[in-house]
């Protein structure tokens, strides 16, 4: 490995990019994105790497279980709270699974408080923003709508708050479908 590009894409000596299956780490300039990648960094940089069940995608990027060290870099990625686990879109590993609970119960990483927040840091600002990244979409919740209170901001996604529907709306956020009236009058 010669190069680190993020928290779960790396290049090799041939120039090959390669991304960790099944793993999705924070954007460097999201919540816990340098960390992210300071910690693949540590793991597998200047080291030699095994590539298991390799395939393309399509932008040229093989993506693979990485082994170094007798490890899943993959595994230890999400044990750690370095990156989220994707295996219910890839095909799924109980050891990703269990590694992703474990660092949701001790709150590592991406889950902490940081990164993942249900309470706002400015309680003038309760407007929730979810980037969902698969459909690039946007779409903003507040206190009265149905799943208000069990959506997260994924400050390590993309996600965000808001003062108002109008800096929501702004930002690109479309209001969530299960919000009956506007902010303010519910």
């Amino acid at each position: 490995v010669i190069k680190i590009i993020d928290g779960d894409t790396f290049k090799l000596e041939n120039n090959q990019t390669i991304r960790l299956a099944s793993v999705n780490a924070p954007e460097l300039k999201n919540c816990y994105g340098t960390e992210s990648s300071q910690a693949l960094r540590n793991l597998i940089l200047n080291k030699r790497v095994t590539l298991l069940e390799p395939y393309a995608d399509n932008y040229g990027r093989i993506i693979a279980l990485v082994i170094s060290n007798g490890k899943i870099i993959n595994e230890v990625m999400v044990r750690n709270g370095f990156a989220k686990d994707t295996s219910d879109k890839f095909p799924a590993t109980k050891a990703m699974q269990v590694a992703r609970e474990y660092a949701q119960s001790k709150n590592l990483g991406i889950y902490s408080e940081k990164c993942s927040q249900v309470v706002p840091p400015n309680l003038g600002c309760l407007i929730k923003g979810n980037h969902h990244q698969a459909d690039n979409s946007k779409i903003y919740s507040y206190p009265g709508c149905t799943n208000y209170n069990r959506t997260i901001v994924g400050l390590f996604e993309g996600d965000q708050w808001f003062c108002s529907e109008y800096e929501a709306k702004k930002a690109g956020y479309v209001k969530s479908g299960d919000c009956r009236s506007d902010f303010g009058k519910f």
